[in-house]
């Protein structure tokens, strides 16, 4: 059975904080809807990095036919492949694992109807064989043409609960509730950044059960909230109080929707982009490395002595230099999660 790892699109000039789980993925900034999140757009793997559903889209606005390109890709290069796939126009991209791939991967690129299909594919031949991604002959890359389909219901016969870390069970709103011995945390794919299956989101959680086994969890801050999931899960472990803030107005309205799906209540939303007021026993921040970085002096100042402060957000190339800026703010390394090609640490201010 072939796994798949789906993709949003980039912007010119910004990286959108969305994660796609259709079959059809749309660039946001084309559509005008999205925040921007201070990231470098010439770093090729911060494709990966926000991304989610629209579910406007899925009801209606998408178009009725797209062309699908799929490329077969060395494994490791499968970001770059899905980045020159973005340049050439393609509206997002799914990355697919299989048997039939061995030690490559297909990426799949879509794009709209009313393409010139031989003129793109030329523009892409171009991209790949500039960039040393050399096709094996016509099986390399595969164009079909998508009919109509019933797009709002196809993509979820592949979303099922999964689980994450010792504790956490994330499982579709849509999905069966049976009785589970783990903490269930019920989201959707939405437009707010945080559905659980990303690397960064995965090792948050799993960074605040090791926290929790530490010790209480006290007063918690979710710096960057988006769905809201990571407060959800600090409220599932019994965090004494929960602050939940993002810059995006959207991903607010989000969370408290995830909150009340939950049936979660006492969870303070902030809309700013400063780091709301503390005291905090403990802050998750999983932005982006930029971010995390023009964010340390706000997110220490509000930072207890001995409060743990967990980070991710981070490609593994990023680490040492995160490290480098909060340790000599005087934070002590505690534990490193690698999911690569992420990372999430966990830090503690000194007492």
């Amino acid at each position: 059975m072939s796994q798949e790892k789906r993709c949003g699109a980039q912007g010119r000039n910004r990286t959108i904080d969305t994660r796609i789980f259709s079959p059809l993925l749309y660039r946001l900034s084309y559509l005008g809807i999205g925040r921007a999140r201070g990231c470098h757009v010439a770093d090729f793997s911060l494709i990966l990095t926000r991304l989610g559903v629209v579910n406007a889209l899925l009801q209606g606005f998408l178009v009725a036919m797209v062309w699908e390109v799929r490329v077969l890709a060395p494994e490791g290069r499968e970001e770059l492949c899905a980045a020159l796939l973005d340049d050439v126009g393609s509206l997002g991209s799914v990355m697919e694992w299989g048997p039939e791939a061995q030690s490559r991967v297909w990426v799949k690129g879509y794009f709209p109807d009313a393409i010139q299909r031989d003129e793109c594919e030329l523009r892409l031949r171009l991209a790949l064989a500039g960039r040393q991604l050399h096709l094996e002959g016509e099986a390399g890359m595969q164009w079909r043409h998508l009919v109509d389909e019933d797009w709002a219901e196809a993509w979820k016969k592949d979303w099922r609960p999964f689980p994450v870390g010792e504790r956490f069970l994330i499982r579709p709103s849509w999905w069966s509730q049976e009785a589970s011995s783990r903490l269930v945390l019920r989201v959707d794919p939405g437009l707010a950044f945080g559905s659980g299956t990303h690397e960064t989101t995965s090792g948050c959680l799993e960074a605040m059960e090791w926290v929790a086994a530490q010790r209480p969890l006290g007063a918690l801050l979710d710096m960057g909230c988006g769905s809201g999931i990571l407060a959800m899960g600090a409220a599932l472990l019994e965090a004494q109080s929960v602050t939940a803030c993002d810059l995006d107005p959207q991903a607010i309205e989000v969370c408290r929707e995830n909150c009340e799906l939950n049936g979660i209540q006492g969870i303070t939303t902030v809309l700013s982009q400063k780091v709301p007021p503390g005291p905090h026993d403990t802050i998750v921040a999983n932005i982006l490395s930029g971010v995390l970085l023009d964010l340390a002096d706000g997110l220490l100042r509000e930072l207890v002595r001995g409060g743990y402060l967990i980070l991710s957000g981070l490609l593994e190339q990023q680490l040492q230099e995160i490290l480098v800026a909060y340790k000599g703010r005087g934070m002590i390394e505690q534990k490193i999660l690698p999911k690569p090609p992420w990372v999430t640490v966990i830090l503690l201010a000194p007492k």
